[in-house]
């Protein structure tokens, strides 16, 4: 039993690492190494690489849309809670690489209702949270925001885990956990 437990465990640790090493490999930019800038017989696909990309000093080129596709998020006004009729909208292109491919949640409270609004949408219409923080701050005496989640991918500002890792973590708290504490005191 004990080794059964030991296996999910690590089974579970290596399976959540992977989930996180890809979403933040994801996420991160791609910047040309030393070598590249040295390396006078670079060919041309390389070359194109190093220019196109986010180097001070040396001014963006236009580029063509890579792997743009489309994001539907749920949107709608005062909706604490996702269901079936939520609506769904597909989300235009935002050229402000922040918004792009993302949805926003967001909670706020005006001084003279007793409930809480929450706000869900498109980041490219609704703006980033830095945005909706910034706009908060202009009428804090009317509204404050309480919370605001930023999410990238299809559908992914709905109530619950959205994520491999959200649902890894989860089976590890709800299943694997009482197994290790049951071996663990018989």
């Amino acid at each position: 039993m004990a080794r059964i437990t030991i296996f999910l465990l690590l089974a579970c640790a290596f399976g959540y690492s992977i989930c996180s090493e890809s979403t933040s490999a994801a996420s991160e930019k791609l910047e040309p190494s030393k070598e590249h800038k040295d390396n006078k017989d670079v060919d041309v696909a390389d070359r194109r690489n190093v220019y196109s990309s986010d180097i001070p000093g040396v001014p963006q080129r236009p580029q063509l849309m890579k792997n743009v596709l489309p994001v539907e998020c749920h949107v709608c006004s005062d909706c604490p809670n996702v269901n079936e009729e939520t609506p769904l909208k597909l989300c235009p292109y935002s050229s402000d690489p922040r918004k792009r491919g993302k949805c926003v949640t967001y909670a706020e409270k005006y001084k003279h209702m007793q409930r809480t609004w929450y706000i869900r949408g498109c980041a490219s219409e609704r703006g980033s949270c830095d945005d909706i923080r910034r706009s908060h701050e202009n009428f804090g005496e009317t509204v404050s925001l309480l919370s605001c989640v930023e999410c990238e991918g299809d559908k992914c500002n709905r109530n619950g885990a959205s994520t491999l890792a959200d649902y890894t973590i989860a089976f590890i708290t709800l299943i694997v956990t009482p197994f290790i504490s049951k071996a663990t005191l018989s």
